[in-house]
């Protein structure tokens, strides 16, 4: 009895006030949580909301890159036209240009190409697709300053607008695996080193408060929960001393 009241004088008098169960719970906190499960939760969303930036980015990055690398080939293209068909349209070698266009249509980039005389009528033309987004490069065809003709050529983006939404798909999936990894992986490395080693203290500090003394703890690698272990040691030293002390007392009263 005098080393149960000596405990209690130890851990406060508000709570030998109030009359609580040291496992009871408090008004307005009906909904606790685990400590592993905050960690966790957390831990994830930071990580999501890096990953999602990093994506972002990464995405924007390689869809700048791609447009630019598609506006570099147009360039390319209408040039390489220009003189691929300055002789054969010079020498009105009709078969050769056709032959250079449908070279070029049968490209897949290559959405529309269109080859006209200097009065606008067509020599050769072909169209695969004119309802997309399309970048559209044009020149003028000359030989020896005469004007021959003009070249159109029309490239479709959807080819790298494609390569762009695998390469987001690919890195939401590639988010959604990471996150299940991790919140799997952090959940379990949270109740190995954090919940066994609480679970640990909390059946201890329940031994102590019923009056086991000897009881020591197991020995933990978690500084902070060693630093309250050592508390709980010295408060168990303490509460046994005053327990002898007071059994001492009643003994020379009798």
């Amino acid at each position: 009895m005098l080393a149960s009241l000596a405990f209690k004088g130890f851990f406060g008098r508000e709570m030998n006030k109030k009359k609580l169960k040291p496992d009871s719970k408090r008004k307005g906190n009906k909904k606790s949580r685990s400590i592993s499960i905050d960690l966790t939760i957390s831990i994830v969303v930071v990580v999501v909301i890096v990953f999602a930036l990093v994506v972002s980015v990464s995405y924007l990055t390689v869809s700048r890159k791609a447009k630019t690398q598609l506006e570099e080939k147009a360039n390319e293209y209408i040039v390489n036209l220009i003189d691929s068909l300055e002789l054969p349209i010079w020498n009105m070698d009709e078969e050769s240009v056709i032959k250079i266009g449908e070279s070029y249509i049968d490209n897949e980039l290559v959405a529309v190409l269109r080859i006209t005389e200097p009065d606008g009528s067509v020599k050769f033309q072909k169209v695969i697709d004119d309802k997309q987004d399309l970048i559209k490069r044009s020149g003028e065809i000359s030989h020896d300053g005469q004007l021959l003709g003009h070249v159109e050529i029309e490239l479709t983006k959807h080819l790298y607008e494609e390569s762009n939404r695998q390469l987001l798909k690919t890195s939401i999936l590639t988010m959604l695996v990471t996150v299940l990894v991790l919140f799997g992986g952090t959940g379990l490395l949270l109740r190995v080193f954090l919940k066994r080693p609480l679970d640990d203290l909390i059946k201890g500090i329940d031994r102590i408060a019923k009056g086991d003394y000897e009881y020591r703890f197991h020995e933990v690698k978690q500084r902070e929960i060693e630093t309250i272990i050592s508390r709980f040691d010295y408060m168990a030293e303490q509460v046994k001393s005053r327990e002898k002390s007071l059994s001492t007392i009643n003994r020379r009263k009798e």
